[in-house]
Formats: structure tokens, C-alpha cells, sequence
């Protein structure tokens, strides 16, 4: 029931509006008119102090059938830089890709795209389906910051499971396991001197780090952790010892416990190296979202295989080395899995995603939609997560 035309060309004038994160304001214009015109409800979720968007959130319920365990579909509209002016091309070999200097903007537009053909598939073809509610974020390359704002309005939300459209791979891979993502921040302060007349009375803020730094477990870490140096940053003259350095680095973990144990770790050895200098510490540990892990027997990742293989797609379960909005749903309490949508190399200017994928995605959902899933108890057809 997806018009595949239709759909193609929603994904072409999605990609050409401007939306880098922050800046989310005329995608959700779009978006949002495009379901009204639909005669849907759309409601505006989230404040700017917690989406650091001049957008917004926008949630749009299409009730089914009572009794039938509803769906939340997740997609998020803003994207990574470069991301003004695409203008996307579908090639001869049926990938779509950018024309400049640019992504192509299919993470996360891609999703957007089929979510909003399935709102018009539904109202072309009104067959029997469950109620589906449509969920679309700002502020998710940024830090999730769009999802982690549904926590303060959680009545809003359907009681149902999601799907999270944002994992590149082709479509019928299903994210189930993705890491916690933690940032340690550091300013290591020492002396200032001269270095040809007086290096001895200095301490360097350079050297320190480096000691650290060397000290440190980085890279792959274990089959679960993951740990990195993303800025040591230190602007001074030859002639003085630098006494001042800025440190960011991260860690990812799909194990909690060994989150905490590597953050430790890094921050042990920033203190051990300070510590040995005489040089002044100053550091802080920001989780920005936890990880999840869904057991691979769930009866939800049973039934989402089925429907993939009804329309001759075959599913397979991966875990993730990032994070996505299915984090921050999931910790709401939220079984959300993310799927793969064809997306390659995201977040470059060498993106790129296969037409059939984009179909494919489109296709899926429609099923999905359709689908009866499973008959909700009666004391839970009207609960939300609230009160759950």
C-alpha cells in the first residue's frame, strides 16, 4: 500500500531543508503540516532549555483498533554538519547521494520519510491496524536531547513498544544492545616559566597530560568498552611552560559496571599524573545517556522478525557502538529497538542509502502497522508509562 513515488519524493524535499542540530525549526514546520494536512493531530512537545533546538518534538497518535497493543515509531529530524543545501541525486544504480560538499541527511530523514508515508498510506487505505503513534525528535546528534524531554511528558506516550528508525544497515537489521556513553572533562593547571632560563620552576600542564594519557586503557578496551581522547588542548608560546591544558575524552560501555570502572580509571590516571607534577586538577564525569540490552528471545524481537519475513526480508539481531533514541526510551522504561533503516557511512559526505531500502523501510512499517501484535490486557488499553 506505499506509494513508492510519493515516498521518494517526501525522503528528496525532507533532505533539502536545512535542520543541523539546534536548528530543527522549518523541518518541524514541514513535518508538522504534512500531518495536519492529513487532518491528524500533532502535539508540540519539549522546551528549547532541554532540546537546545529552536524546534521542537512532535507526537501524532493514528488510533487503531481498541484492544490491539499499540506501536511508537521514532525518528529524529535534525542532522550532523555539513548538512545546508544538500541537494540529493538518485543515481543510475538506485543510491541516493549528495551533489556537494555535503551529507545526504538519510540519517535520520529517512525514517521521517516512511513514517510520514505510513500516516498517508493509513489514510488512503483505511484497513483495520493498531494505533500507531509517530514521534519525531530534535537534538538527537547533539545528545538525545529531544527524547530525554518525552521523560517530563511521558502521559503523552502510547503504552506500547518502539521502533527507533536510525541504525544504518539494511533494512531487517534490529538493534538490541547499544553502550552508555559517558564524557570526562579536564583542565589540568600548572606553573608558568620561562623554559630556556628557568624550565625547572615551571610545571607543565602538557607533560602531565601526556603522562596521563600514556597511562591510560584507550581503544577497544574490552568486547564491550570503548574509551577515547577527543581533545587535548594547549595554545602557548615556545619559550614558557605551558601551564594550562584542556582534556576531553569519552568512554561507552554496554556493561554499567565497567562504564563506571573505565571513567575511574581515566580519571585515576589524570589525578596519579597530577598528583606526581604538583600540577592542579580540575575534572568532571557526564553520563549522557545509559546503554541497553534486550534478551534475544523477547517476544517482540519474535514478532518483529515475523513481520520482516512476511514481506521476504530476513532479520538478524546486531548490538551498536553507539548511541541512538532507543537509549533514552529505553531507560524510560520504553522497549525500544533500533533498526536499520540502509544508511551507509552517516555522518559524512560520502552517505549514501539504496532507494529499495528506503522502500523496503516504508514497506516494513506498513506491515508493522497492520499487524495485529498482541491483544493488551483490559487494565492496560488505556494506561500510559506514567502510571505504569
Amino acid at each position: 500500500m506505499v506509494n513508492r513515488k510519493r515516498l521518494l519524493e517526501t525522503f528528496m524535499e525532507y533532505v533539502r531543508i536545512d535542520s543541523e542540530s539546534g536548528d530543527e525549526r522549518e523541518m518541524c514546520l514541514k513535518v508538522e503540516k504534512d500531518l495536519k494536512d492529513l487532518g491528524a493531530d500533532v502535539i508540540r512537545q519539549g522546551h528549547a532549555k532541554d532540546t537546545h533546538s529552536n524546534g521542537w518534538n512532535l507526537l501524532c497518535t493514528l488510533n487503531g483498533s481498541p484492544g490491539l497493543s499499540p506501536l511508537i515509531l521514532s525518528a529524529h529530524l535534525d542532522t550532523v554538519s555539513p548538512g545546508k543545501g544538500i541537494e540529493p541525486v538518485l543515481g543510475q544504480d538506485g543510491v541516493l547521494r549528495s551533489t556537494g560538499p555535503t551529507i545526504l541527511g538519510g540519517d535520520d530523514k529517512c525514517g521521517a520519510a516512511a513514517m510520514v508515508e505510513l500516516a498517508r498510506s493509513l489514510k488512503d487505505h483505511p484497513v483495520p491496524h493498531r494505533t500507531v503513534q509517530l514521534i519525531f525528535t530534535v537534538g538527537e546528534e547533539s545528545g538525545q536531547y529531544g527524547a530525554k524531554a518525552l521523560e517530563k511528558d511521558l502521559r503523552l506516550l502510547a503504552p506500547g513498544n518502539a521502533l527507533v528508525l536510525d541504525s544504518s544497515g539494511p533494512t531487517g537489521r534490529m538493534v538490541i544492545s547499544a553502550p552508555g556513553h559517558a564524557v570526562i572533562r579536564a583542565v589540568i593547571t600548572g606553573k608558568a616559566s620561562h623554559a630556556g632560563n628557568r624550565p625547572r620552576e615551571g610545571i607543565s600542564a602538557i607533560t602531565t597530560a601526556a603522562r596521563a594519557v600514556a597511562a591510560m586503557k584507550l581503544g577497544q578496551v574490552d568486547d564491550e568498552t570503548t574509551a577515547n581522547i577527543g581533545t587535548l588542548s594547549a595554545v602557548g608560546a615556545t619559550n614558557v611552560v605551558n601551564p594550562r591544558i584542556e582534556f576531553i575524552a569519552e568512554a561507552r560501555s554496554r556493561n554499567k559496571e565497567k562504564l563506571k570502572a573505565q571513567t575511574g580509571h581515566m580519571t585515576d590516571c589524570l589525578m596519579a599524573a597530577c598528583h606526581e607534577s604538583g600540577a592542579a586538577l580540575d575534572y568532571g564525569i557526564e553520563q549522557l545517556y545509559e546503554g541497553f540490552d534486550i534478551p534475544e528471545d523477547h517476544p517482540f524481537l519474535l514478532e518483529l522478525s515475523g513481520i520482516f519475513r512476511s514481506i521476504g526480508i530476513s532479520p538478524f539481531t546486531a548490538s551498536s557502538g553507539g548511541g541512538s533514541d532507543a537509549n533514552a526510551l529505553n531507560a524510560m522504561g520504553i522497549l525500544a529497538v533500533n533498526l536499520g533503516v540502509g544508511m551507509t557511512r552517516g555522518h559524512s559526505t560520502e552517505e549514501e542509502l539504496a532507494e529499495t531500502d528506503l522502500y523496503d523501510t516504508a514497506r516494513f512499517l506498513w506491515k508493522a502497522a497492520t499487524f495485529p501484535g498482541q491483544t493488551l490486557p483490559k487494565d492496560r488499553q488505556t494506561n500510559h508509562h506514567a502510571a505504569l
